[in-house]
């Protein structure tokens, strides 16, 4: 209607596009002289106060969102008293306006309290915000995975740690069952040697030995104590002294039966009868007696 030669309108359709074309300038009371004007030629009986005053009221608020829509492209930073002068609406209704074009994202703008501006952000700053955000969010979605991923890794390597545990503890388990049974078998077998050796009449095995030993060195030696029959009551004296110590937990059995071997007694007896000699029996027999 702007680019006809008259300005005229003549309908009712005419009157509502040249008060959208004034809204267009913000030019709010000129549209609603327009519709009133349209209003009584059309519908001159059935227009009200009532309604005038709630189309004048829709005309400014209409008004007010295209101004408010220009100044986002022109950034301009309108102040409420000025807009609430410009369209003649209270204060309370043109911030609840704004606020609803902000909720609707119809504009970027917001609030400066202090001084009651409505302060509008530049489109190519808030595309760089976005991007910034973006970049910001996908940053954190790669750490909370590189996270996950470490956390797992973690739990793996708990539970391998766990079930290698758990098998060491099995093995020792056996060792020491092993190791038990072992040592109750040995028990056995010595409980049946030395039943075997009581079972047997005094002048067998060892002590046959031993005792000929001693009665040909009593022969040898004309009445007199010899010096090996010293070497033989020394070693039953040493033998009652370390069965002591290994009571006591100083001595450990085994180092108590090397010394024995060790001895002077029966190194001259292993070295006397050579192969024939008993070794094994001469030496528990003397641990026997000393035990007895």
């Amino acid at each position: 209607f702007e680019k006809l030669p008259y300005s005229l309108p003549e309908s009712g359709k005419e009157f509502v596009f040249m008060a959208a074309s004034r809204l267009r300038c913000f030019d709010w009371e000129a549209a609603a002289a327009l519709l009133d004007e349209g209003l009584r030629r059309c519908a001159p009986d059935s227009t009200s106060d009532e309604l005038r005053a709630m189309l004048l009221e829709r005309i400014k608020d209409a008004a007010l969102q295209v101004y408010l829509v220009r100044c986002s492209f022109e950034s301009w930073a309108p102040e409420l008293s000025r807009l609430s002068n410009m369209f003649s609406l209270e204060e309370k209704k043109v911030r609840s306006t704004v606020n609803r074009m902000i909720h609707h994202r119809t504009i970027s703008a917001c609030w400066d309290e202090s001084s009651r501006i409505v302060l509008f952000q530049d489109a190519a700053a808030q595309a760089h915000i976005h991007g910034l955000s973006l970049n910001l969010a996908d940053a954190v979605h790669r750490a909370l995975a590189r996270n996950e991923r470490v956390l797992k890794k973690a739990s793996k390597q708990t539970s391998t740690g766990s079930l290698w545990q758990q098998e060491l503890a099995k093995l020792k388990s056996k060792r020491q069952d092993a190791d038990e049974a072992a040592r109750q078998k040995k028990q056995e077998q010595g409980a049946d040697g030395h039943s075997k050796k009581e079972a047997e009449p005094p002048g067998s095995s060892g002590a046959q030995q031993s005792d000929g030993v001693t009665g040909r060195t009593e022969k040898s030696a004309s009445g007199r104590q010899s010096s090996f029959r010293k070497k033989l009551t020394n070693l039953n004296k040493a033998i009652l002294r370390w069965r002591a110590q290994a009571k006591a937990g100083q001595l450990l059995a085994l180092e108590v039966e090397n010394r024995v071997r060790s001895s002077d007694v029966v190194q001259h007896l292993r070295a006397l009868h050579g192969e024939a000699f008993r070794e094994e029996e001469f030496v528990q027999d003397l641990l026997s007696r000393a035990g007895a």
